[in-house]
């Protein structure tokens, strides 16, 4: 499951950090997805392309996959794709009788080895599933060029993700996936990392400011002469397991993996949060935008009026100097002579 959370991790910075055209940014269909919109947190995306906002993309992109992950391909068994009645009967019976649950799921997976085109045309479904949504949702958020390579990488990702599972659904501890920091399952308990990517940056430091056409200017002093982009790793949080219990404000944007038996827990895979900080600093650069477009639409605007303005005085500077040289339509120079003749 590691090799799965940091497989997701690079496709993300593969294909959501590039500078994007903001007028072809559409971020509604990502808030309204339940990963983002069931949760009581605020999870802004500034339109813009600063460290920041791509950030908060990779972010989003995480918490969306990884819950398509838990809903269709991370699942008990492979047995039918529309309902998951069967796999919320053995969620109930794990709380209540962990030994029976091993032992149904283990008696289901044997007789299941007999259908096996049953399994792949199930699993197959369920991949087909996460990644049409996930696609459907960040869409706008890859480059148009780089779209198909995307969903292409993405089918690939999703399959190897099953084959990891399929091998991890016949283990006889269940696998738990924690999503949040205050589930009393989780005190005491370290299995959490700060998202670290190559968009990484520190909410300690001051927030770049953010302009119109979404470049970010490093506005600490000791940064003269620098760009204002973050290199992998720099300025990003400590990658250290931090105790779940120590962060309330935190969202988390990829579920810890673990494996209960009998009190005892096992961590197969750290999961990703982002802190409190982070959201803050997006959230000032969101209110910020709009601010900043409208600064940048009037100084378009001004420059339009004077150049129109410069262009008319031109224009009237050149039909003055005519009229002067060639006399008045009304003039009595012009006509088919004088009077007298």
């Amino acid at each position: 499951l590691d090799s799965v959370r940091t497989s997701a991790v690079k496709l993300a910075e593969t294909y959501l950090c590039d500078d994007l055209p903001l007028n072809g940014i559409n971020c509604s269909a990502i808030k309204s997805h339940t990963a983002l919109s069931g949760t009581d947190r605020i999870f802004p995306l500034p339109v813009s392309n600063s460290q920041v906002a791509k950030h908060m993309r990779v972010a989003a992109f995480l918490a969306i996959l990884g819950h398509e992950l838990r809903n269709h391909i991370f699942q008990p068994v492979y047995l039918l794709h529309e309902s998951s009645e069967l796999n919320k009967f053995l969620n109930d019976l794990a709380s209540e009788d962990e030994e029976a649950e091993a032992h149904l799921r283990s008696v289901l997976l044997r007789a299941l080895v007999e259908f096996k085109s049953l399994t792949n045309s199930v699993s197959t479904k369920c991949t087909k599933s996460v990644v049409g949504t996930v696609a459907s949702c960040v869409e706008s958020l890859v480059l148009e060029a780089k779209r198909q390579p995307f969903i292409s990488e993405l089918k690939t990702y999703c399959a190897k993700a099953c084959q990891e599972w399929e091998y991890i659904q016949k283990l006889e501890r269940r696998v738990e996936f924690e999503t949040g920091p205050d589930d009393n399952d989780l005190k005491d308990k370290k299995c959490w990392l700060p998202l670290s990517t190559k968009s990484s940056t520190s909410p300690a430091s001051s927030p770049a400011k953010s302009h119109a056409n979404g470049s970010s200017r490093n506005a600490s002093s000791g940064a003269k002469g620098t760009k204002g982009t973050a290199s992998a790793g720099s300025a990003s949080p400590p990658q250290s397991p931090v105790e779940a219990a120590s962060f309330l404000d935190v969202v988390v944007v990829w579920p810890a993996a673990t494996a209960e038996r009998e009190n005892d827990t096992a961590i197969l895979s750290l999961g990703y949060f982002l802190t409190a900080g982070e959201i803050a600093t997006a959230m000032m650069e969101q209110k910020e935008l709009p601010a900043s477009r409208d600064q940048h639409r009037s100084a378009r605007d001004n420059k339009r009026k004077s150049r129109t303005m410069s262009n008319a005085g031109h224009s009237f500077s050149e039909n003055g100097s005519v009229a002067s040289r060639s006399g008045s339509f009304l003039s009595p120079q012009v006509g088919n002579g004088s009077k007298g003749s």
